[in-house]
Order: structure tokens, then C-alpha cells, then sequence
């Protein structure tokens, strides 16, 4: 039943009367014949549906379009070379660091090495020196006992 407005208000709904011309039964009849026809379709979609789900599925009659499979291909072949080129420069850097670590660890054993010989080298002469020294020093005993010496004389 259709309803008219008369203002904005809900107390002003008033039903319309039913219409029995020729363009409102043409309208019904129409509207029927699509109601059946939707309902025609809704029971072969039904029908198919319980077709497809009994239905098992069997994959050997499955196929794919060439585009596709190249597509796949071509997707899977650039992922692959993204991950080896990653995967070289990565090694690429690892080696790299791996040189300059071992250099680095060559420099800090010259430099203990250095260090070392710097140290050996200040004994030998800080020995040099106290021997020196104690040759001096014998030699001044020895002068000394010489002038004493000739002093008593």
C-alpha cells in the first residue's frame, strides 16, 4: 500500500487508495513476471551450488592460462634474483669487514709488537747506561785510590 505525505509531520501519513487502472495492473503483472523469473534463477543457483559443493574436485582438469604461468614465473624468478643479489652483497660486505678486521687485528699485533721492542730496547738501554755508570764510578774509585795514593807519598 503506498503512503502520501501531506507535510512533514507523522500525524499527516494517509494511505493511498489502491489504483485499478490499466498502467497500475501492466505494473503488477510485470512485477510478477520478474518476481518468478528471480525466483527461477535463485533455484538454479541453488541447484548449482549443491552441484559444486558434492561435487569432488579434481585437479587434473585443472589449467591455467599461459599468461599466467609466465606471469607466476617471471614474479617468482624476480624474487629469487632480489634474494641472490641481497644475498651477495651481503657476502659482498661480509667480506669486507672480515678484511678489515683482520687488518685491524694485524695493526694492534704490530703495535703490541712495537710496544715490546720499545720496551726491550729502553732495558738494553737502561742497562747500558748503569753499566756506564758503574764503570764510571770504578773509575772514579780507581782515580781516587790513585791520588790518595800519591798524596801519601
Amino acid at each position: 500500500m503506498a503512503l502520501s505525505l501531506m507535510s512533514g509531520r507523522p500525524d499527516d501519513v494517509v494511505p493511498m487508495p489502491p489504483r485499478s487502472d490499466y498502467v497500475s495492473m501492466e505494473f503488477g503483472k510485470r512485477l510478477s513476471d520478474d518476481m518468478a523469473r528471480v525466483d527461477e534463477y535463485l533455484r538454479r543457483v541453488d541447484a548449482r551450488l549443491t552441484r559444486v559443493e558434492t561435487t569432488p574436485i579434481d585437479l587434473s582438469q585443472a589449467s591455467l592460462p599461459t599468461r599466467l604461468v609466465v606471469g607466476i614465473v617471471v614474479m617468482c624468478l624476480t624474487i629469487a634474483s632480489i634474494f641472490w643479489f641481497r644475498t651477495d652483497a651481503i657476502s659482498a660486505n661480509v667480506a669486507v669487514l672480515l678484511a678489515e678486521s683482520h687488518k685491524q687485528a694485524e695493526l694492534a699485533a704490530a703495535a703490541v709488537k712495537l710496544q715490546e721492542e720499545r720496551e726491550q730496547n729502553k732495558a738494553q738501554k737502561i742497562e747500558a747506561l748503569d753499566k756506564k755508570t758503574e764503570l764510571l764510578r770504578i773509575k772514579i774509585d780507581s782515580l781516587t785510590e790513585t791520588m790518595l795514593i800519591k798524596a801519601r807519598r
